[in-house]
């Protein structure tokens, strides 16, 4: 795998020179060489920066200021609680390495991870060298190219009814929705370690200090993805579903084409509620906590009385959520004719607005919202995380907040709760600007404490 002629990148510093010998360096050439990083100058400078600082024995210096100042040419008093961009940089990074060592990069005999919570790469022997079934992430390529094919067969009637759909429920729906058959999938505690290690968990990581504080209770905790086959069932219909036709599968009746059934009985879900998973997961791995992944369409009133949840999406996807709406001062509405998503506010502070719409409600800017919502299930016997936004950008962004220990350690500031003491229930109504697809510059813009209803 060696090669005589990888040089250093101009504008890497001198001491990388020194390092032309270690394989580790020349294998960080290879990657940011790769027809995966081609594109993408920001992420080949912020993998070179932290490979560099880490070979030369300079870890201290890889951390996210430092890293906003030198990589990305933010201002030394910058400050990272209102501008997450090494964040969201960062989780792209993970994701480009991710598709080099599953597609190019497979025979490399060495594999570079940023584990999560950390700047710092670790080199480590490459699993899918061994293993040629090994199941990396899959690209987002692969996705992508299933969408001809569909297309393609949409004719007669439905294709007329499609033509109304926006494109970006469509992207949602087939492209965005990676046709993930979501049934039941369990994390157990007794492979712990090889979990760890495939989520890129680092050994010795902690989890995130507010998790024991929404799950106190060892059993096991729930994530429910949100029903993307609804969405789109919902927009072409041009109305709501009500749970009770949810549950008993009787929205797409008055639908035509023979297009709808499929639709209707696939389990599609967002690209967001998968990246969110994917965090949860670290984040409960790191504390070996037993997670359940199940899909909206399989859940049953029971569930809600008993079992600790975890929602992702909205109301809109997934009907379920409708159920606690009683209890939140925040909520998701529909606006009719556009069929847009918004928060709706039932009782105004001073500076509050009564909605908030994606996009402003001109629809012209890059802001969208996310909603994080703590309350107890219907029995009180355990409780429910729901993680909405108006968009998926929305929907991350509350995944990111409750996941990233940057944000998950001031919730108790935002509530004037404690530590040591119980976590209030709560609502957290996040603002965030869109980059590049991603969620940035996240705030709290109105939060409420929430006295739960006795069951």
């Amino acid at each position: 795998m060696n090669s005589p002629t990888l040089c250093v990148p101009q504008g890497t510093s001198q001491k990388a020179a020194s390092l032309e010998g270690d394989e580790r360096w020349r294998l960080a050439l290879r990657v940011v060489r790769s027809p995966e990083f081609q594109k993408s100058a920001r992420l080949r400078k912020f993998l070179l920066y932290v490979c560099e600082k880490t070979l030369t024995n300079r870890r201290d210096e890889v951390h996210e200021q430092q890293i906003g100042i030198e990589v990305f040419g933010r201002r030394p008093d910058y400050n990272p609680a209102e501008d997450n961009i090494v964040r969201v940089e960062a989780r792209e990074l993970r994701k480009r390495l991710d598709r080099y060592f599953l597609t190019e990069g497979q025979k490399e005999q060495l594999r570079i991870r940023i584990p999560k919570g950390s700047y710092v790469p670790s080199f480590e022997p490459n699993p899918c060298l061994e293993n040629p079934e090994c199941s990396l992430p899959v690209p987002d390529g692969d996705a992508r190219t299933q969408v001809h094919p569909l297309r393609a067969r949409m004719k007669g009637s439905f294709s007329k009814i499609l033509g109304r759909v926006s494109w970006s429920t469509l992207v949602l729906g087939f492209l965005v929705a990676i046709l993930l058959p979501v049934r039941l999938t369990e994390w157990r505690g007794k492979d712990a370690a090889a979990e760890r290690s495939f989520m890129g968990v680092p050994s010795g990581t902690e989890a995130s200090g507010i998790w024991p504080a929404l799950f106190p209770s060892p059993r096991p905790v729930e994530i429910i993805a949100a029903d993307s086959s609804l969405v789109l069932t919902q927009d072409i219909a041009g109305k709501i579903v009500p749970l009770a036709d949810y549950f008993n599968r009787k929205y797409a009746e008055d639908l035509q084409g023979p297009e709808v059934p499929l639709i209707v009985s696939r389990p599609y879900t967002s690209l967001a509620d998968v990246l969110v998973t994917s965090e949860i997961l670290q984040t409960a791995l790191a504390q070996q906590r037993r997670i359940l992944v199940r899909y909206a369409r399989d859940l049953q009133m029971r569930d809600l009385e008993n079992n600790n949840l975890i929602f992702l999406g909205s109301s809109y996807s997934d009907p379920w959520i409708r159920e606690f709406d009683g209890e939140r001062e925040f909520g998701l509405g529909v606006d009719g004719p556009s069929r847009r998503l918004y928060f709706f506010n039932k009782s105004p502070h001073p500076g509050e607005a009564k909605r908030y719409y994606s996009g402003g409600q001109t629809g012209n800017t890059d802001e969208t919202y996310g909603l994080v919502t703590f309350l107890p299930n219907l029995r009180n016997s355990g409780n429910v995380l729901i993680l909405e936004g108006t968009n998926s950008e929305g929907t991350e962004a509350a995944g990111d907040f409750i996941t990233d220990p940057h944000y998950a350690s001031n919730i108790r500031q935002y509530l004037g709760s404690s530590e040591g003491k119980s976590l209030p229930y709560f609502q957290l109504l996040l603002k965030t600007t869109v980059l590049d697809g991603a969620p940035t510059k996240l705030r709290v813009i109105a939060h409420r404490t929430i006295t739960p209803l006795q069951p």
